[in-house]
């Protein structure tokens, strides 16, 4: 099994639990009805995969959906390759909110299920104590 084989088998396996709790239909479908062959749901998920998978453009996860075995294809309902024009026309016309909604919803079952590791945030220093400034 090469690198690209885990790390497919990873993000598919995390994409498979980490969207059981987002509804990915809550997106608005910004796309005229006209002409549309992709579903909505299935163009996130194979951009979501190409993310958690590690690549590093849309041409790459074109060419991740086109290797995918028919195992795979099932369990993330990606049916055939799915072009990296029709994932990039799709991301300029989605909705910021609904995108940031959906990350929010993501980060907060994540948060339930104990999945996320609490950190501090970078912006955060040390402060100082409020007795050693009153003795001032």
């Amino acid at each position: 099994m090469t690198r690209d084989d885990r790390s497919l088998r990873r993000a598919a396996g995390a994409l498979a639990v980490g969207l059981a709790g987002v509804s990915l239909g809550k997106l608005v479908e910004p796309r005229d009805v006209r002409g549309r062959k992709w579903g909505l749901t299935t163009l996130v998920r194979a951009m979501l995969v190409g993310m958690l998978a590690g690549m590093r453009s849309l041409e790459e996860t074109e060419r991740l959906t086109d290797s995918l075995s028919p195992a795979m294809r099932t369990r993330l309902r990606v049916s055939r390759r799915v072009p990296d024009t029709t994932m990039r026309e799709l991301a300029m016309r989605l909705s910021l909110q609904g995108v940031l909604g959906l990350l929010h919803g993501q980060v907060r079952t994540m948060g339930r299920k104990k999945q996320l590791a609490a950190t501090r945030l970078p912006c955060e220093g040390r402060r100082k104590s409020s007795a050693g400034s009153a003795a001032r």
